[in-house]
């Protein structure tokens, strides 16, 4: 019985994906590297003109190895990314960013979304318009309408 349930503690383990590497047999143990990508903006859908950086969370690994990372674009017209992993955002559209881990040969992607908030696209954008984010502008809005009730004596409104 305990070979079974040490056997299935085993397969357990690796199922969540953890890999152990052993320094062969000295008793330490390393999780293999990996990592994943995100967008400093929170989001993969970012406005023409904005600028966003690449988030780099590492798992696992020797934490004294120096990692070099290399960030490349499907489509740089639509998105682009320098080589300090900040995508600027330049055409309407759709792209993949692919950021690449040379030691571990390690690479993920994001699918990057460029949308034209602009009034000739149907859409208002903030920053060019009052030169404060969408973000801004919206707490400003919402500040505004909060003050306005409390100077109303108005009660009961739920603001979103």
């Amino acid at each position: 019985m305990k070979k079974f349930t040490l056997g299935l503690l085993a397969v357990s383990f690796l199922s969540l994906g953890a890999v152990v590497a052993c320094d062969g047999g000295h008793g330490s143990s390393v999780v293999a590297y990996d990592f994943s990508v995100s967008l400093s903006n929170g989001s993969t859908v970012m406005n023409k003109g904005e600028e966003a950086h690449v988030n780099i969370d590492e798992i696992g690994g020797n934490p004294e190895d120096v990692r070099e990372f290399t960030y490349t674009s499907l489509t740089p017209s639509v998105a682009a990314v320098n080589a300090n992993g900040t995508v600027t955002a330049l055409a309407k559209g759709e792209t993949i960013i692919t950021v690449s881990e040379s030691k571990s040969e390690k690479t993920h992607s994001l699918k990057v979304t460029v949308i034209d908030a602009s009034p000739a696209d149907g859409g208002f954008n903030y920053a060019s318009a009052s030169g404060k984010s969408a973000i801004e502008k919206r707490t400003e809005i919402l500040g505004a309408l909060e003050k306005n009730a409390m100077d109303n004596h108005l009660t009961g409104i739920t603001l979103f």
